[in-house]
């Protein structure tokens, strides 16, 4: 069966209680811990007799106090469970054959905690294993596949659950093999599970090269090091057609004691350099992802991050509190780093020596301003100006949105942009003219907008430019909008037969 965190717990429970199911198996993580906890415990009410194992990344620290408060749980296991899963549930009669199985971990006779350490499926067993999507349980009803070309990562990043981990690789004809089934289905996305795709330079330009040549028609998500960037990854990644890649781009921090108390490799000077290459190929998706509360980490350092990332105009950016997962070197040492982080899911910094309680709720509050105002594309442009000309917009804005709002609530589109438009209105006519004509490329409604937007009557001037759109309505067809702003001029044609909402024409003149 299957089941998000969305759905009913009592209609999960009722689910597997009616297929009368001997054991249950789930994997869990930090976003789904509780909801299948509080399915597991009605199951047990319920169906006592069931046994109940689990794995997932919420495994990978100590389980013993975990197993002995969660009565209806079995047993855990501990990392790659393709090759032990087998070995688990053939020894379900006869347990003393646990002890033998890496990974396992439970709780046994004379309740003692019983733990064996932690599974990894070796590269030649992993090679031989079929791939999920052979499965007859796959699931081929989403608009995506997941896939792995390689496992483990080679770097030692101390906040990741791979960093212990060997890295592994599947030869391309793996690769080949399932994308060729899943373009078979329909399949046009393919989001690529390797930790670090370009941690391997040659083997990266390999599968890129098998990406971008046989399956030119789908679109792949790869996660990439900005900092291991060589020419012929360079080269590789520039020839890609638009649209074909999107990259998300782990910078995380450019502080140099905090890379080096994360064990993150490269320099703040290499990073840097490598993620503007990758936000000047306009070929290229980029989505770029920063860290507050690392190890050494101060406010104003990921304040400055945050403004030149900026500057560099990904498509995205992704600002996150960091979250000290179990099992991980950033766990254990917490205390050595004066980490104080949350005991239960998503695990998030609280406290570090370096930034405060206060600190740490900017941080939340300014990941929610980036997210809504920063990432929206009809919004962005404005942001990125008033960056570029104020470099503490974001405290500015922040402080500004505590006295209007609530700053943790992300408002509708209007709202946001009216929010905006009234700050930026106080700092520059020029800023907020760019609210302004946002708001009428996003089809908002005309006579709402915080702009001086008017119905025009007749022929576009012939002396104005196309900004936008097909150059055939400067005879007045559809219907048009003069907004006047400081030093231009915006002519938008709507044409409901070709969009409902948007225009399909901008025509700009320079008073």
């Amino acid at each position: 069966m299957r089941g998000t965190i969305k759905d009913d717990v009592g209609s999960l429970v009722e689910e597997v209680v009616a297929s009368e199911a001997d054991v249950v198996l789930a994997t869990v993580y930090l976003f789904n811990r509780d909801v299948v906890l509080r399915a597991l415990r009605r199951i047990e009410a319920l169906r006592p007799e069931c046994e109940v194992l689990l794995g997932g990344p919420e495994f990978l620290g100590d389980n013993e106090r975990f197993l002995r408060q969660e009565d209806c749980v079995s047993a855990v296991f501990r990392g790659e469970g393709e090759a032990a899963l087998p070995r688990i549930l053939l020894s379900l009669a006869d347990r003393a054959q646990w002890r033998n199985i890496p990974g396992l971990c439970w709780v046994g006779e004379g309740d003692q905690y019983r733990d064996n350490g932690i599974a990894q499926v070796d590269g030649e067993t992993w090679s031989r294993l079929p791939p999920p999507t052979s499965s007859a349980f796959f699931d081929w009803s989403k608009p995506f596949v997941q896939l792995e070309t390689a496992r483990g990562c080679p770097h030692r990043c101390t906040f990741c659950t791979s960093c212990r981990s060997s890295l592994r690789w599947l030869g391309l004809d793996r690769a080949r093999s399932v994308l060729h089934e899943a373009r078979r289905r329909g399949v046009r996305e393919i989001r690529v599970l390797d930790r670090t795709f370009n941690a391997v330079p040659g083997t990266a330009v390999d599968r890129l090269r098998l990406f971008l040549d046989e399956f030119g028609d789908l679109r792949f998500h790869l996660e990439i090091h900005p900092a291991f960037l060589t020419d012929a990854i360079r080269d590789t990644l520039a020839s890609a057609p638009a649209g074909r890649l999107h990259l998300e781009v782990g910078l995380q921090t450019t502080h140099p004691g905090a890379l080096a108390a994360c064990g993150r490799a490269g320099t703040p000077e290499v990073i840097w350099e490598g993620l503007r290459f990758l936000c000047a190929c306009r070929n290229l998706d980029v989505h770029v992802d920063l860290l507050g509360g690392l190890p050494q980490l101060p406010l104003d350092h990921l304040l400055h991050d945050l403004a030149e990332i900026s500057r560099l105009r990904p498509e995205e950016i992704q600002l996150e509190i960091l979250k000290v997962l179990p099992g991980t070197p950033v766990a254990q040492d917490a205390a050595e780093h004066g980490l104080v982080y949350a005991p239960d899911p998503p695990y998030e910094a609280l406290r570090t020596p370096e930034m405060s309680v206060s600190d740490l709720r900017a941080v939340a509050y300014l990941s929610r301003i980036v997210d809504c105002y920063y990432n929206h594309p009809i919004l962005q442009p404005a942001v990125v100006a008033a960056v570029e000309e104020y470099p503490d917009f974001y405290v500015r804005f922040l402080a500004f949105l505590q006295c209007e709002t609530d700053p943790g609530v992300a408002p509708g589109l209007e709202r946001r942009a009216l929010l905006l438009h009234r700050y930026l209105t106080a700092l520059s006519p020029d800023l907020a003219g760019l609210v302004e004509y946002g708001w009428m490329l996003a089809g908002l409604s005309p006579d709402k907008g915080p702009g001086k937007a008017r119905r025009w009557r007749g022929g576009i001037p012939d002396n104005a430019v196309s900004a936008m759109g097909c150059d055939s309505y400067r005879d007045g067809r559809g219907r048009v909008w003069l907004l006047e702003r400081r030093g231009v001029r915006d002519w938008f044609v709507f044409d409901r037969s070709l969009d409902l909402s948007r225009p399909v024409a901008v025509y700009q003149l320079e008073k």
